[in-house]
């Protein structure tokens, strides 16, 4: 899941980006509304923009939260029921997380209190990192390769094959990847090499790369397994699945998971961490509470 990774990452580097937009128009960091004393064009223009940003913010932790069933539904599907999420495939598409870093932009946030402005920044990043990391997990749960191997829980195919040779001390088995998995069973019925229907069966031969080269190996049958080109023979995908094992959705759930703690927190003891809905929730009385007396 190197593509998760990469969309975290580059969360983290618009913190740093944001940080110093504000360093450079924070010359008011740490003014305090309220008071007795006449608020400025400057203040006043503050007030506004905090208005305007926790619209931004309640619209964006709104849709947080919706993103949180989603992908929870998901990893239920992929988990229990061992089923592809496509409806919620789809509704991650229409999911949309408006807050950025460019609607800091001219909301004078320079005159925020500097507890308000650091929790405007971090959250701000982590709605655009959420947002990346959203995109990045709709990519990959709608690839082809995700689809095929969810669907092959279902109706399973014969990815590796076995070959029978001399050993150091004796015969052992090699295996080999299949270039064209095939289905260990189907009701369908297919055309033999004379035309004519037929129950489904297993390949007679497959064709075997070496290099550049490409050779058509039998299928074992009866007989000696052995030989100076001997027969190949299915791996059960069970037992396949077990030693050869492809980490794909393994890994797609546990990004899910780490992705659903990020949003909605871990009270874990000893982890304890704050989601991104609670700290939206914080955000926005923060910011209402701006020009209050």
């Amino acid at each position: 899941m190197e593509e998760v990774r990469a969309a975290q990452r580059s969360g983290r580097g618009k913190v740093i980006a944001l940080a110093a937009i504000t360093a450079v128009i924070g010359g008011g960091i740490g003014f305090t509304f309220g008071g007795g004393a006449e608020r400025g064009k400057g203040a006043d223009a503050a007030i506004e923009g905090a208005k305007l940003l926790v619209k931004e913010v309640d619209d964006s932790n709104k849709s947080v939260t919706e993103l949180a069933e989603v992908l929870k539904s998901a990893r239920t599907k992929l988990l229990n029921k061992g089923t592809y999420p496509q409806e919620e495939i789809t509704k991650l598409g229409a999911i949309n997380l408006p807050l950025r870093s460019t609607s800091l932009a001219d909301k004078n946030i320079g005159r925020f209190k500097r507890e308000t402005l650091t929790m405007l920044i971090d959250y701000t990043a982590a709605i655009e990192e959420a947002n990346d990391q959203k995109e990045t997990l709709q990519r990959i749960l709608g690839s082809a390769a995700v689809k095929e191997l969810i669907e092959e829980q279902k109706n399973p195919k014969v990815r590796w094959v076995g070959y029978v040779g001399g050993g150091p001390s004796g015969p052992w088995i090699s295996l080999d990847r299949v270039d064209s998995p095939f289905l260990v069973q189907s009701t369908a019925k297919v055309k033999d090499k004379d035309g004519k229907e037929a129950n489904y069966t297993w390949p007679e031969e497959i064709e075997v790369k070496d290099g550049k080269e490409t050779t058509k190996v039998k299928r074992y049958s009866s007989g000696d397994p052995a030989g100076s080109t001997p027969p190949f023979i299915p791996v059960n995908p069970i037992s396949a699945g077990s030693v050869c094992q492809s980490d794909v959705i393994g890994s797609l759930l546990s990004q899910l998971l780490k992705m659903d703690g990020a949003l909605r927190g871990d009270n874990t003891p000893g982890v304890d961490k704050t989601g991104l809905i609670e700290r939206g929730q914080k955000l926005s009385e923060a910011l209402k509470k701006i020009g209050k007396t």
